[in-house]
C-alpha cells in the first residue's frame, strides 16, 4: 500500500499510508477499517501501521482534513504540521503506550478525535495530565478500551468548554459520578456515552460530592448506558441532569421500576433492548414505566417478544414511535393499533409475523400512523382492506417477505402513502388493480421479484411517482413511460429485452436517473433529460452514434460489460459527460484494439474516470490528450503493458490518480509517473497491491523503483567500470565470432576518413541505388511489385541489390551483407510481421542503423507492408525508435493509390 510522497529519487513515495480525496472517496474502499466515513469534502489519509509522520508526510503539499492511523506513543508536536486537521482517529497498535502531555496541542482546528486502545484490561496505556491542551475547537471525544480505574484520574478538566459529545465505551468506568465530577465545567455537553463498562450502582453523586448550588450544572440531552451490569438505581441520581431527554438502559440489569425514583420525571426516548430478564409480563411493565416517564419514543428491540395484545399496551397509548423489531413475534392481537392512539412510527422489522391484522374490524376507525415497518417477516398475502384504518400511512415496507398474492383492494385507505417498499418478494404478477388505490405514491421499489407479467398501465394513475424500482423481470416486456410525467428514476433489472417506449409523441421525459441491468434494452424515445445512467449487461447501447444521441446532457455514465459480445465502445459524442466508470471492458477492448484509444476523444468536460478490468493494454497520451479537465483517475484491476512517457501531459487539473490491483512491466520508464506526481507538487498519487512483471518473474512495481532504478553516482561509476572490463574480457574471447562487427567497423573508419578528407556523399560512386531487406516469405511481393516498378518502369530506371540475386557465391554471407550496404545509396526496409520476427532481416537493420550513424545520412526508408499496432512494434525498440523520428511509407491496397506509392518511393531513393 503506497502513497507517492516520500523521497525516490526526485520524487515521493510513502509504503504505510493512503491519501484520498473528496472525489476518489466515493470510488474505492478503504482497506484499513477506520471506524467512521468522512464528509465528502475531505482530504483525508488512512496508515495501516505505526508510522512517523514527521517522516512519512514530510513534503506534503495538501492540507488534510481527516487521519485514520495506528500509534504507539504520542508525543508533543506529533502532529505539529496538521493543524488545519479537523477529524483525527487512532488506534492503540500494541498492549502499551502513552499519550503525553501537550500531544495535540497543535490540532487548534480539531473537531473530532478517536482514541481507541488495544484493550482495556490487559494494555497498559496512559494518558498524561494535559494531554488534550490546545483543542480549544474540539466537538466530539470519543475513548475505546482504555482502563479509567487501573489509572484513577479523568483527564477532561482540560476540556473545552465547547465539547458537545463525549464517549467512554469499554474504558472500565465503575462509578458514572467520577465521570460527571470531571465534566461539570463543560456547558455546551450534551452527549454522554458510557456504554460496555463496570457501572453497577447509579450513586446519588451530590451524596457522596456535595453539589452546592450547582444541582443542574449538566445540561445532558443524551446518556447511554448499554450493556452494563447496572442493577440498581439510587434515589435522585439522576437529578441533576432532569432535563435529560434521550436514555438507553439496553442490556442491563435493572427492573425499570427503579428509574421512577431516579429523579427524572420525562424522558422524550428510552431504550429498553435485552430486557428479557424482567420476564413475564415484559411488555406491559415497561410500557407502565413509559407512562410515567411520558415517553414519546419506545425502543423494545431482542426482547424475546412472541406476541403483542392490547392489555399489554395499554399503558403505551401515548408513545408516538414503537420499536419491537429484532424479536421472535409470530402474531398480534386483531387491531392492535386502535389501543396505540397516538402512535406516528410502527416498526416490527426481523420478526416472524405471516398476517397483517392492526386494523380494528370497524372500518370506519383511523389511525395516525405515519411508519410502517414490517420488513424481514414471513407475510404471505396482502388482504383486502388489511390496512384501511392507515389513511395518514406516509411510508410502508414489507420488504423481504414471502408476499405472493396482493388481493383486490389491498391499499385502500392508503390516500397519503408515498413510499411503498416490497423489495424481494414473490411478486410474479403485476396486476393494473394493485395501486389504483395510491394516488399519492412517491416511490416503489419491487427490485428482487421475479416478474412474469406486467399488465399494461399499472402505474397510470400514479401521476406523482418520481421513483420506480422494478425487477427482475423475466419476459421481454415494453415500458411505456409517458404515463409517469414525474417519474425522476428509473430502475429496471431483467433477464430479457425490455423496450422504453412514449405512446404519446410530444411527450418530453423528465426522468434524469435511470439504471438497467440486463441484456438488453432498447430506447425508442429520447431522455433529454438524463443526468445519470448506469448500465450492466447491455453491451449494445452504446455501440452506434443513434443511441448516444438518447444520452446528450448525460453527466455521469456507470458501464459495466457483460463479456459476452463483441462491440465497439462509442462514447464521443456524450460532449456533456462529468464522471464516467468503466467495468468489465476485457472482451470490448480487444474486439477493438486498434481504436481504444479514440475511445474518451472530446470527453473534454470529463472530471472523474474510474477503470476496473478495462483491459487497456497501454496507456498512451492519444487516449488522453482530451481530458483536460480530468481531476480523478482510479485504474483497477487490470495489466498495463505501456505507460507512455507524460501519457496525462494535458491533464493539466488531474490531482488524484490511483493505480490498485496493477501489474505494471518491470522497466525504468515507468519511473517517470512517480517524477511526474511530485512535479506537480499537489498530486496525490496511491499504487496498491501492484506487482511489476519480468519474464517469469513478479515483484513489488514501487520495490522495483527504489531498487533498480534509484542508483547513487558513484555506484553508477563503479557499475560502469565492471561492465566495461568485463565487456574487455568477453571480448577478446569471442572476437573470431564478432568479426563481421569488425568488418563493418573497418567500412565505419572509411566513411569517416572520407568525411575529414572533404569527400561529399555525393560524389561516391555506389554499385547500386538501393539495397532491399526482406523476409524471404515475402518474396513474391519484392519479385512481382518493388522490381518491376524500381527496375523495368522509369525513368529513372534504377538498380536494385537483393541477396538470393546479387550476393557474391562462395563469400561470407555477413561480408555480402555489408558490402551490399556499403555500396548502395539507399536502404529498403520491408516490414512485416515476418521480417519482425527473422534474425537476418534484424541483422540487416542494424547494419543500416550503423551505417545511417557513421555516416550521419538519411540512407534509410522504412515500407510498411502491412499493418502492424505500436503495442506490436514497442517490443523491437530499435525499430520503435526509428519510427518516432523518420517519416516511413505503408503499402496501400487500393490499386489507385499505388501509383502514387511508386513515385513516393522513388523520389525518396
Amino acid at each position: 500500500m503506497h502513497i507517492l510522497l516520500q523521497s525516490f529519487a526526485r520524487g515521493w513515495i510513502s509504503r504505510k499510508c493512503f491519501l484520498y480525496d473528496a472525489v476518489s472517496s466515493q470510488y474505492t474502499y478503504y482497506k484499513f477499517p477506520c471506524g467512521r466515513t468522512f464528509p465528502e469534502n475531505f482530504t483525508f489519509a488512512l496508515c495501516d501501521t505505526v508510522v512517523s509522520y514527521e517522516t512519512e508526510f514530510k513534503e506534503i503539499i495538501c492540507q488534510l482534513d481527516g487521519l485514520c492511523s495506528f500509534f504507539e506513543n504520542i508525543e508533543p508536536d506529533t502532529f505539529i504540521q496538521f493543524s488545519n486537521l479537523k477529524i483525527l482517529s487512532l488506534f492503540g497498535a500494541f498492549d502499551h503506550g502513552v499519550v503525553y502531555s501537550g500531544a495535540f496541542q497543535n490540532l487548534e482546528n480539531l473537531l473530532e478525535l478517536l482514541l481507541s486502545f488495544h484493550d482495556s484490561l490487559a494494555s497498559h496505556f496512559t494518558i498524561q495530565k494535559g494531554a488534550f491542551q490546545g483543542l480549544s475547537k474540539l466537538r466530539v471525544l470519543e475513548i475505546k478500551n482504555y482502563n479509567f480505574s487501573a489509572e484513577g484520574y479523568y483527564p477532561f478538566k482540560e476540556l473545552s468548554t465547547s465539547l458537545e459529545s463525549l464517549s467512554l465505551k469499554n474504558s472500565v468506568v465503575i462509578d458514572m459520578c467520577d465521570i460527571l465530577q470531571s465534566i461539570q465545567h463543560i456547558a455546551a455537553l450534551k452527549h454522554l456515552n458510557l456504554d460496555d463498562n463496570k457501572i453497577h450502582t447509579l450513586h446519588n453523586c451530590c451524596q457522596a460530592h456535595p453539589c452546592g448550588t450547582t444541582n443542574d450544572l449538566l445540561n445532558l440531552s443524551t446518556l447511554s448506558l448499554r450493556e452494563n451490569p447496572l442493577h440498581k438505581i439510587e434515589v435522585g441520581s439522576l437529578y441533576y441532569i432532569k432535563d435529560i431527554r434521550v436514555i438507553d438502559l439496553s442490556g442491563t440489569e435493572l427492573t425499570v421500576q427503579d428509574l421512577l425514583m431516579s429523579g427524572i420525571h420525562k424522558i422524550e426516548n428510552i431504550s429498553f433492548s435485552g430486557m428479557s430478564h424482567i420476564g413475564k409480563d415484559l411488555i406491559e411493565r415497561l410500557c407502565q414505566t413509559a407512562y410515567h416517564l411520558q415517553v414519546k419514543n419506545l425502543i423494545l428491540t431482542q426482547n424475546d417478544i412472541l406476541d403483542l395484545s392490547s392489555k399489554a399496551l395499554s399503558k403505551c397509548q401515548a408513545v408516538e414511535t414503537l420499536d419491537v423489531s429484532y424479536n421472535f413475534m409470530k402474531y398480534t392481537e386483531a387491531g392492535i393499533l386502535a389501543s396505540l392512539k397516538m402512535l406516528k412510527q410502527f416498526i416490527l422489522s426481523v420478526n416472524k409475523l405471516t398476517t397483517i391484522n392492526f386494523c380494528p374490524l370497524n372500518q370506519t376507525i383511523t389511525v395516525s400512523i405515519t411508519h410502517l415497518d414490517l420488513s424481514y417477516n414471513s407475510v404471505l398475502v396482502l388482504k383486502s382492506n388489511g390496512l384501511v384504518c392507515m389513511d395518514t400511512l406516509q411510508y410502508l415496507s414489507l420488504e423481504n417477505n414471502k408476499i405472493s398474492i396482493i388481493e383486490n383492494l389491498a391499499f385502500s385507505g392508503l390516500r397519503r402513502l408515498s413510499e411503498l417498499n416490497l423489495k424481494e418478494n414473490r411478486i410474479s404478477v403485476l396486476e393494473q388493480h394493485y395501486f389504483t388505490e395510491l394516488k399519492d405514491l412517491y416511490s416503489v421499489n419491487l427490485l428482487g421479484n421475479n416478474i412474469h407479467e406486467m399488465s399494461e398501465g399499472v402505474f397510470k394513475d400514479q401521476a406523482s411517482l418520481q421513483e420506480l424500482h422494478l425487477g427482475n423481470i423475466m419476459k421481454q416486456l415494453s415500458l411505456d413511460i409517458s404515463e409517469l410525467q414525474s417519474l425522476q428514476t428509473l430502475h429496471l433489472q431483467a433477464n430479457d429485452e425490455i423496450t422504453i417506449l412514449s405512446s404519446k409523441p410530444r411527450h418530453i421525459s423528465s426522468l434524469q436517473i435511470f439504471k438497467m441491468h440486463g441484456p438488453r434494452f432498447i430506447l425508442e424515445i429520447p431522455l433529454p433529460a438524463l443526468k445519470q445512467l448506469h448500465v450492466k449487461g447491455n453491451d449494445d447501447l452504446f455501440t452506434s452514434s443513434e443511441s448516444i444521441c438518447f444520452f446528450i446532457h448525460l453527466e455521469t455514465l456507470y458501464f459495466q460489460s457483460s463479456g459476452t459480445r463483441k462491440a465497439s465502445l462509442t462514447l464521443s459524442k456524450l460532449y456533456n459527460l462529468k464522471h464516467l466508470y468503466l467495468k468489465d471492458l476485457y472482451y470490448t477492448t480487444e474486439y477493438n484494439l486498434a481504436g481504444f484509444e479514440l475511445v474518451f476523444q472530446n470527453l473534454t468536460k470529463l472530471e472523474t474516470l474510474v477503470l476496473v478490468g478495462s483491459g487497456f493494454p497501454y496507456f498512451t497520451f492519444r487516449m488522453f490528450k482530451d481530458l483536460t479537465s480530468l481531476k480523478s483517475l482510479i485504474i483497477e484491476d487490470q495489466r498495463i503493458e505501456t505507460l507512455a512517457f507524460e501519457v496525462f501531459r494535458n491533464c493539466i487539473n488531474l490531482k488524484f490518480l490511483l493505480f490498485n490491483n496493477i501489474i505494471f512491466q518491470c522497466t525504468c520508464k515507468n519511473a517517470w509517473i512517480v517524477l511526474w506526481a511530485a512535479a506537480k507538487r499537489d498530486m496525490i498519487l496511491n499504487v496498491q497491491d501492484e506487482v511489476c512483471a519480468m519474464e517469469y518473474q513478479k515483484s513489488k512495481f514501487v520495490s522495483f523503483l527504489d531498487k533498480t532504478c534509484d542508483i547513487s553516482v558513484q555506484f553508477a561509476f563503479f557499475l560502469g567500470s565492471t561492465i566495461f572490463v568485463l565487456l574487455f574480457i568477453i571480448f577478446t574471447f569471442l572476437s573470431k565470432k564478432l568479426g563481421w562487427h569488425i568488418v563493418y567497423f573497418v567500412y565505419i573508419i572509411r566513411a569517416r576518413l572520407a568525411k575529414l578528407k572533404g569527400q561529399k556523399p555525393g560524389r561516391i560512386k555506389y554499385k547500386h541505388d538501393v539495397f532491399v531487406s526482406y523476409s524471404s516469405k515475402d518474396e513474391f511481393w519484392v519479385i512481382h511489385e518493388l522490381i518491376p516498378n524500381l527496375e523495368q518502369k522509369g525513368p529513372p530506371f534504377l538498380k536494385v541489390c537483393l541477396h538470393n540475386r546479387d550476393f557474391e557465391v562462395g563469400k561470407d554471407i555477413v561480408d555480402n551483407i555489408v558490402d551490399s550496404i556499403y555500396n548502395s545509396r539507399k536502404i529498403i526496409c520491408v516490414i512485416t510481421h515476418h521480417y519482425l520476427r527473422s534474425e537476418w532481416c534484424s541483422l540487416e537493420m542494424r547494419m543500416a542503423t550503423y551505417k545511417v550513424l557513421a555516416e550521419s545520412q538519411d540512407f534509410l526508408i522504412l515500407v510498411f507492408l502491412e499493418r502492424i499496432s505500436p503495442y506490436e512494434i514497442s517490443a523491437y525498440h530499435r525499430l520503435a525508435k526509428m519510427i518516432k523520428k523518420k517519416t516511413y511509407v505503408e503499402w496501400p491496397e487500393v490499386k489507385k493509390e499505388q501509383l502514387l506509392f511508386w513515385e513516393r518511393l522513388k523520389n525518396s531513393i
